[in-house]
């Protein structure tokens, strides 16, 4: 479904959104829907057979079930303690999680610190387009559009972008110049989900802008991936748990090791946000959909 871009950009711009004009669990629970009902159209489209179900109404421990096994889904901008279950009341030391869980995280780590090596060796310190606007000043700053393998695949520099000190993000690369760029760079060995855009942290030396001149192999070093995480139910048995009040919580330093291990075994799908910064500045407007089926109802030809 991510390799898809009527997919996987909808999705980058909501988280966006989301997170822009929503309050923070509320945005979370909206992204957690809109994966939901993503993933329920891409079924439609290309495994009709397939069921996918909601749990009843009130029902804790399961978000979504797909070809009978029961995901939990949970979605967090950077990696932090998450819920193992809904219930302030329950008092324990350990918790087993009886449904694997998808868990999304939409920000890489650290935020303005992915180091990325070039053949010469000169280490660059970069940050995800996604965290700026469109109208930011680059500053003389670089954009680098890299292919970031969730394999073990060597990362690739495809290309780099340079503008002057005043040159904003969208005169640097205006939406239609990064899609032509992907739409030539994705072939059957390298998905669109594995093309991503960096910036420099600093303007670029001259030997440094003379490495970015043609497509070379690089090393991308980040502590956590923006994307999709799947920690088999194996994983989470017996674990160490925590409270607040309003749920018991699997701490931080175990999700970390969640993390690492779904990524060293593939379970691990990467989510690039550079579509952000060109997506629209305004929140989905759920009002005006249903309106408009109110409207049709009350129209000459009325609904049917």
């Amino acid at each position: 479904m991510l390799s898809r871009p009527d997919f996987l950009l909808p999705l980058a711009a909501a988280d966006r959104q989301f997170r822009e004009h929503y309050y923070g669990l509320n945005s979370a629970a909206l992204l957690e829907d809109l994966f939901y009902d993503a993933l329920g159209n891409y079924i439609k489209q290309v495994e009709p057979a397939t069921a996918l179900v909601r749990p009843p109404a009130g029902q804790k421990g399961w978000d979504y079930e797909y070809e009978g096994v029961k995901f939990s889904h949970k979605v967090a901008q950077s990696i932090g303690a998450i819920a193992a279950i809904w219930d302030a009341t329950i008092v324990v030391d350990r918790w087993t999680v009886n449904e694997p869980v998808v868990y999304s995280v939409t920000e890489n780590a650290p935020a303005k610190g992915i180091r990325v090596t070039l053949p010469t060796g000169s280490e660059i310190r970069t940050r995800s387009l996604a965290s700026l606007n469109r109208n930011d000043p680059l500053g003389g700053r670089s954009i680098l559009m890299v292919e970031w393998p969730q394999s073990s695949r060597t990362p690739k520099l495809i290309s780099a972008f340079h503008g002057g000190a005043n040159d904003s993000v969208g005169a640097v690369l205006p939406f239609a110049q990064a899609w032509a760029s992907i739409t030539d760079a994705v072939t059957p060995n390298r998905a669109i989900n594995e093309i991503d855009f960096l910036v420099s942290a600093r303007a670029l030396s001259k030997s440094e802008l003379q490495a970015l001149a043609q497509e070379a192999p690089i090393d991308i070093a980040a502590k956590v991936r923006a994307g999709f995480y799947v920690f088999p139910r194996s994983e989470l048995v017996d674990l160490e748990v925590e409270r607040n009040n309003r749920a018991v919580l699997i701490p931080k330093r175990i999700v970390e090791q969640l993390v690492a291990n779904a990524r060293a075994f593939g379970h691990f799908v990467p989510m690039p946000r550079w579509y952000g910064p060109y997506a629209a500045d305004t929140p989905p407007d759920m009002y005006l959909a249903q309106r408009r089926e109110f409207d049709l109802r009350f129209s000459a030809r009325g609904a049917h």
